[in-house]
Parts: structure tokens; sequence; C-alpha cells
């Protein structure tokens, strides 16, 4: 009995050792994502995010100062 309880539980950390050596690391998460970002044109470095704002008509400030109004 102790001999199957041992060798379930080698099973089981090997699969789970074989499982997070195939997962994807942080780092490989967050490339994906920057990847991501850049694909839907967001800005993603700090040059980016210093582009100029749209102007009022074109960012729903209109429709936030109408709706707070209300």
């Amino acid at each position: 009995m102790r001999r199957k309880i041992a060798l379930g539980l080698l099973l089981v950390l090997a699969a789970m050792g074989v499982y997070l050596a195939l997962m994807p690391g942080p780092e490989d998460r967050l490339a994906d994502l920057i990847a991501e970002f850049r694909a839907q044109g967001e800005p993603v470095t700090i040059a980016d995010m210093d582009a100029p704002m749209p102007p009022d008509s074109e960012n729903g400030a209109p429709e936030l100062d109408a709706a707070m109004a209300w």
C-alpha cells in the first residue's frame, strides 16, 4: 500500500514538474501582452504615451460633461 501511495505521489510530482517546465514564464506572457497591445495600436512605451491627446470632440469629453450635468 505504501508503495502505491509513494508511486502515486512520485507520478504527481513528475507531472507537475513537466507542466511547470512547459508552461510559459511571466516574461513570455508579458511579451505576448505587449505585442497584443502594439497590434491594437495602444501606447506601450513612455515615448508612445507622450503623444498628443486627441481633441475633446474625439475623446468622449462632451458626453462625460453632459452626463455629469444631467
